[in-house]
């Protein structure tokens, strides 16, 4: 598909400092080094230029020397920023499935289901009853969106993803492949022979706006009331938040994280791969969680924390450093055990 220079310019004009070079056209992105003449491609440095491109995106110090080899160089204050919003406009891909008609002749949709026009239903997707679809919200193939389940307008549900019954989901949401939004939590009563009882979960999930879950992970329903992952939330593959937890704005959790019932997540918490957290703790806002970390109790204090135990990150490196010294002296001590055993 072809684009123009003059249309992303206009797109992004407050995104755009400084600009060199003559309107032109592009057909397409790509990384610097497989880039043509109608190459759209964003640069963060000098050194990275590629030997030719219709179109680089780079800072503002780099934009002399992206001149010389692009037809048009563009200066903006975050190259990798202008890059998610400009790619999503000209280069992102197509969820809606186009090849299909809008609603798949083999897609199971209830008769009370209301749905708008401009929808989109792949193949053997099942619609349950008083389900209710926004304008634009695309549901593809082998999805299961359970009854009185609410989708908001341009929201995306992938394939084999399960919306369960009475969920809420915002607008512009992205559920990943088998995703499941509102499964049961998981609790259950032990008798005094020790046999496990479930709890029903009668509670819902809520996705507000903006929010994207990843391929293989799960939110459940709330055991009463809800489980809500506040707006802007994005979550990876393969993370599992229980029942009535409630994750804040603008939250990022990473691959493998796991986090039990009723635990509070502030605005802007960072959890990176295989961060864990018992259940009813609370982590306040800012909090950055690297390295495997442990939390068994509350954070209130934003800032760095890291492994298990948990500690801030300045006293998890220390602690690592100097388990790491030790080790070197323990190989040390065993070096000049086996010289004095040669000696006797």
């Amino acid at each position: 598909m072809k684009f123009h220079s003059d249309e992303l310019c206009a797109r992004f004009a407050d995104l755009i400092s400084d600009q060199l070079g003559e309107p032109t056209g592009f057909s397409h992105t790509c990384e610097p080094q497989l880039a043509s003449p109608e190459s759209l491609v964003f640069v963060a440095n000098a050194e990275n230029l590629p030997a030719k491109a219709a179109i680089v995106v780079t800072n503002a110090d780099a934009l002399n020397a992206a001149q010389k080899v692009a037809t048009l160089a563009l200066a903006v204050p975050d190259v990798r920023m202008a890059m998610a919003l400009m790619k999503q406009a000209v280069h992102d891909y197509d969820s809606s499935d186009a090849e299909w008609p809008a609603v798949h002749p083999s897609a199971v949709v209830h008769p009370s289901a209301s749905i708008d026009d401009s929808c989109r239903i792949g193949p053997n997707a099942v619609i349950g009853a008083n389900v209710v679809l926004g304008e634009r919200v695309i549901v593809r193939s082998g999805a299961i969106i359970e009854h009185d389940a609410k989708i908001g307008a341009d929201s995306v549900i992938h394939a084999n993803a399960n919306v369960g019954y009475a969920c809420t989901i915002g607008e512009r949401v992205i559920v990943k492949a088998n995703a499941v939004i509102g499964g049961e939590g998981f609790g259950y009563a032990q008798d005094t022979e020790k046999a496990y009882h479930r709890i029903p979960h009668t509670g819902i999930t809520v996705l507000e706006d903006d929010v994207r879950i990843g391929s293989c992970s799960c939110v459940d329903r709330a055991t009463f009331g809800e489980t809500v992952i506040e707006r802007g939330v994005k979550i990876d593959n393969l993370v599992h938040v229980a029942h009535n937890c409630r994750i804040g704005e603008d939250t990022i959790l990473i691959s493998q994280t796991g986090i039990a019932g009723s635990t509070v997540l502030g605005k802007r918490v960072v959890c990176s791969g295989q961060t864990g957290m018992l259940d009813h703790k609370t982590i306040g806002d800012d909090v950055v969680l690297v390295h495997r970390a442990a939390i068994i109790e509350d954070i209130l204090e934003p800032g760095m924390y890291g492994g298990n135990p948990l500690l801030p990150f300045r006293e998890h490196m220390q602690r690592r450093n100097w388990g790491k010294k030790f080790k070197k002296i323990e190989q040390k001590l065993a070096e000049l055990r086996s010289e004095l055993d040669e000696l006797e």
